[in-house]
């Protein structure tokens, strides 16, 4: 949604083919199924700017995804996850793309966006979850079910 709000063609990546609709509702062009055989293929140096979100290093397809990159593109990685990113070095030659990540953000950042998602009509998705089902929302998240984020209702009485 903030890619299409500042103006960027988006193109989603997801191993979940459940996830085309909303991604297109939210404003992505196209819509990338990771899990298909051979995909990158399809999308060899086709992008410019790889914004990646993905925040378990294990499951992501690194080598698959650069060579996604255009020549002397971007994959920026945003996410934070614990395990660690392995590839060959070689994997870059083949288009000179760089990889970068962010600072977490300051105040100041953080009301931009926030300013930019009212500006823009950006709205969260979410699902409102009631505190007495918590542990039913860890699990969900543990699954991977969840759609696209829990928020917690207090709902619990003294």
């Amino acid at each position: 949604m903030f890619g299409t709000a500042l103006g960027a063609e988006v193109t989603v990546f997801s191993h979940n083919p459940d996830k085309e609709e909303d991604a297109r509702k939210m404003g992505a062009v196209d819509f990338v199924l990771t899990s298909k055989k051979d995909w990158a293929k399809d999308y060899a140096l086709s992008f410019d700017y790889i914004l990646s979100t993905i925040d378990i290093a294990e499951k992501m397809p690194l080598a698959d995804i650069i060579s996604t990159v255009d020549i002397n593109g971007e994959l920026h990685i945003c996410a934070m996850p614990d395990d660690e990113f392995t590839f060959q070095s070689q994997v870059l030659a083949g288009n000179g793309c760089s990889i970068s990540s962010n600072h977490i953000g300051s105040k100041k950042e953080a009301q931009e966006m926030l300013q930019l998602a009212a500006d823009k009509g950006i709205k969260t998705w979410k699902q409102v979850l009631p505190m007495k089902d918590v542990g039913k929302g860890v699990q969900a998240v543990k699954e991977n079910k969840v759609r696209y984020r829990y928020v917690l209702k207090q709902d619990i009485t003294a």
